[in-house]
């Protein structure tokens, strides 16, 4: 595989991996959860539906606000990689400027 293509085929399975659970599976998990915390016996799986309909355009809800929770599982991973590089990069710099 062409040097150029490996890192941009791992960007795309990123950015697809991150929206896959930003649009299905993090929505049920917060739907749980706060029926959980809401002392619900039933959980409201009529939230998800608005957040689907929301995100897709069809709903009243805060589009943007849907589409930064979907977005919010990229956003983090994005962030944890540029950290840890950062302090590679930082511990490989340190230990050059020792010998």
């Amino acid at each position: 595989m062409n040097i150029i293509k490996r890192p941009i085929a791992r960007e795309w399975l990123y950015l697809l991996g991150s929206f896959f659970i930003g649009f299905a599976v993090l929505p049920f998990v917060v739907v749980i959860i706060e029926s959980i915390v809401d002392g619900r016996e039933a959980i409201a799986w009529g939230e998800l539906t608005e957040f689907w309909e929301t995100a897709l355009g069809m709903g009243d809800g805060d589009v943007a606000f849907v589409w930064l929770w979907i977005v919010s599982p990229y956003i983090l991973c994005q962030t944890i990689r540029s950290t840890i590089w950062a302090i590679k990069t930082l511990r490989h710099h340190s230990a050059e400027g020792r010998t």
